[in-house]
């Protein structure tokens, strides 16, 4: 019998936890999604789901002062160069609300793999 897996993703900025904004200022996980008017969450990639790839990885968003995604760093890899690759592109597909400055912000991601529910 072949098991099926659901790859799950999760941005934690969503919980409880303090995140830092480099070098300015400290906001709660709900204060920092407050600054992005578009979020993206990464794809679990394919090859990693197969691969039973699982792994939380820390990735720094450098942002523009217009809110423009510049860059995206690899911090602390997830382990895994396709779930790195993964988080950075979601993440640089996101947008901040403009704050006239630029930002750099620390998100951690998770990839997390599941049992499929049944039907």
């Amino acid at each position: 019998m072949r098991k099926l897996l659901l790859g799950l993703v999760i941005l934690e900025g969503l919980l409880a936890a303090p995140f830092l904004v480099a070098n300015t200022e400290v906001f709660t996980s709900d204060e920092l999604w407050k600054l992005f008017d578009k979020r993206m969450v990464p794809l679990y990639p394919y090859e990693a789901r197969r691969a039973h790839a699982q792994g939380t990885g820390l990735y720094r968003m450098y942002i523009n002062p217009d809110g423009s995604v510049r860059a995206v760093g690899v911090m602390k890899s997830a382990g895994n160069k396709s779930l790195d690759l993964a988080a950075a592109g979601g993440l640089g597909h996101c947008h901040a609300k403009p704050r006239g400055h630029p930002l750099e912000i620390d998100m951690p991601v998770t990839f997390t793999l599941a049992p499929r529910p049944r039907r």
